[in-house]
């Protein structure tokens, strides 16, 4: 049976994902939490993309892998490729 939160367990995990810690560093910071109990616990995070963003990702495309660009404005590899997929105009 799996362990229940408690609300500092909670509360923690929000503010650590708030700071942009993914759940695998979350997990490392709360015993007995995997990285998959922390997305599952914790709420989607759909934030807008900002120009900023966006330009960073034309200056490094050519030059660098999606792993790379995703560490650098702390996205996933998948959400970037996502994103240059639907909005292809940006990025000729």
């Amino acid at each position: 049976m799996a362990k229940k939160w408690t609300k500092e367990e909670e509360e923690l995990a929000i503010k650590l994902q708030n700071e942009g810690m993914t759940a695998k560093e979350i997990a490392l910071r709360l015993p007995g939490r995997t990285p998959a109990s922390i997305r599952a616990r914790l709420p989607t995070k759909n934030r807008s993309w900002t120009d900023d963003e966006v330009e960073i990702i034309k200056n490094l495309r050519p030059t660098h892998k999606l792993a790379y660009i995703a560490k650098v404005i702390n996205r996933t590899p998948s959400a970037i490729s996502t994103y240059i997929a639907r909005n292809p105009l940006k990025f000729l």
